[in-house]
C-alpha cells in the first residue's frame, strides 16, 4: 500500500471518529519513545514522552478535515529528523532549531483505531558523531509537524537508533 494510500486510510478512520463521536471533543496528541541500543551489550538508553503538535501540525489536522486531497497530501508524514538544540519547543516552530540528520519513515502501523505508529531506524553506520537533544515529525511537503526536545544521545558507532513516534486521536463524551 502507498504512503498516499495509508495517508487517505488514515484520514478516513479520524473522520470516522470525529463522525462516531460528534458530541465529543476530539484531540490529537503524539507521544515519542526513542531508543539508543548499544550494539555490543545490548543495553538501551530510552527517552518517552509527548511531544509539541506545532502550528503546521494542526494545520495538517484541520486540512484533513477539509477533504481536499491536493490540501493534504502536504501534509502526511514523512521523515523524522534529529537534531542538536535544546531550546523548548513553541507553537510557531517550523524546522528543527540545529538539524543533524533526516531518515524517511520507514514503518507505518496501525496500532488500534486511533493510532498511528511511524517508525525509523539508525543503524550503527547512520548519524554518527552526533548529542542528539531535538527530533521532529516532518511532512513530505517539509513541514514540520511536531517537535520533542529530548535528554543528550550521544550516536556513534557502537549505537543503534530507533525512534517510535505515535500520533494518537482521541475522543471523550
Amino acid at each position: 500500500m502507498s504512503y498516499i494510500q495509508k495517508g487517505k486510510n488514515l484520514i478516513e478512520r479520524a473522520k470516522a471518529l470525529i463522525t462516531r463521536r460528534s458530541n465529543s471533543d476530539v484531540s490529537v496528541r503524539g507521544y515519542v519513545t526513542i531508543k539508543l541500543i548499544n550494539a555490543l551489550t545490548g543495553e538501551v538508553e530510552q527517552e518517552e514522552g509527548s511531544n509539541f503538535l506545532v502550528n503546521n501540525g494542526l494545520l495538517a489536522i484541520s486540512s484533513v478535515m477539509t477533504g481536499t486531497v491536493a490540501t493534504q497530501t502536504n501534509y502526511n508524514p514523512e521523515t523524522i529528523r534529529l537534531g542538536t538544540d535544546n531550546t523548548a519547543a513553541t507553537a510557531t516552530d517550523s524546522a528543527l532549531g540545529s538539524q543533524q540528520y533526516s531518515k524517511t519513515i520507514e514503518t507505518r502501523a496501525v496500532e488500534n483505531s486511533t493510532t498511528t505508529v511511524l517508525t525509523v531506524n539508525l543503524s550503527t553506520a547512520q548519524g554518527n558523531g552526533t548529542t542528539y537533544e531535538e527530533v521532529g515529525l516532518f511532512s513530505n511537503n517539509d513541514n514540520m509537524l511536531a517537535r520533542k526536545v529530548i535528554s543528550p544521545m550521544s550516536k556513534d558507532s557502537n549505537f543503534s537508533l530507533v525512534v517510535e513516534w505515535k500520533l494518537i486521536f482521541a475522543a471523550s463524551n
